[in-house]
C-alpha cells in the first residue's frame, strides 16, 4: 500500500488531505501523514496500518474533517504547490517539443504514436483473429496489449494534454 492508497482511503472524509497524498508524494505528504498520525495516536509511517487503524476507529469521518479545517490554509497552500508543480511540467514538455521542431524542423510525436497504434491494432488482431491460441500465448499478447494500451494513453496525454483527473 503507498501514500496515494491512502489518500484514496480518506478522500471521501477528507477531500483535501486525500488529494494531497494522492498527489505527487513529496515532504509535505510526510507532514500530512504526521498530522493524521498525531489525530488517531498513531506512531507508524507504515501506509497500510495507518488505514486500518483509521478505518477501526468509529469517530474516524470526525477526526480527519477536524484535522481538514485545522489546517485548512496550510492543506490548501500544499494542494496549491502539487498543482503548479503539475502544470510546470506540462509546461516544460512542451517547450521542449516546440525546442526540438524549431531545431530539427521535424515533430516526433506523430511517428510514435502511430507505431504505438499499429502495434496495438496488431496486438488486438492476433487475439481476435486467433482465438485457439494457446493459454501462455493467449496470456501474453494480453499483457502486451496492457502495455501497448497504457503508452499509448501516455503519449496522447503528453501530446494533447491531460487533467489528470482521473490519476
Amino acid at each position: 500500500m503507498t501514500l496515494a492508497d491512502l489518500g484514496k482511503n480518506i478522500i471521501s472524509s477528507a477531500p483535501t488531505l486525500g488529494a494531497i497524498l494522492g498527489g505527487p508524494v513529496g515532504s509535505a505528504a510526510g507532514a500530512v501523514v504526521s498530522l493524521i498520525g498525531s489525530a488517531f495516536g498513531i506512531t507508524s509511517t507504515d501506509p497500510k496500518e495507518i488505514v486500518d487503524r483509521i478505518n477501526a476507529d468509529p469517530d474516524r469521518e470526525l477526526k480527519l474533517q477536524s484535522l481538514e479545517y485545522q489546517h485548512a490554509e496550510t492543506f490548501a497552500k500544499i494542494a496549491a504547490g502539487n498543482f503548479k508543480s503539475h502544470v510546470e511540467d506540462v509546461e516544460s514538455a512542451r517547450e521542449r517539443s516546440l525546442e526540438v521542431i524549431k531545431a530539427t524542423g521535424k515533430d516526433d510525436m506523430p511517428a510514435l504514436l502511430t507505431i504505438l497504434l499499429l502495434a496495438a491494432f496488431v496486438m488486438f488482431g492476433l487475439s481476435s483473429l486467433l482465438p485457439s491460441l494457446p493459454k501462455e500465448a493467449s496470456g501474453l499478447i494480453g499483457v502486451m496489449i496492457g502495455y501497448l494500451g497504457k503508452e499509448l494513453k501516455e503519449a496522447l496525454e503528453y501530446w494533447f494534454g491531460s487533467d489528470k483527473s482521473d490519476n
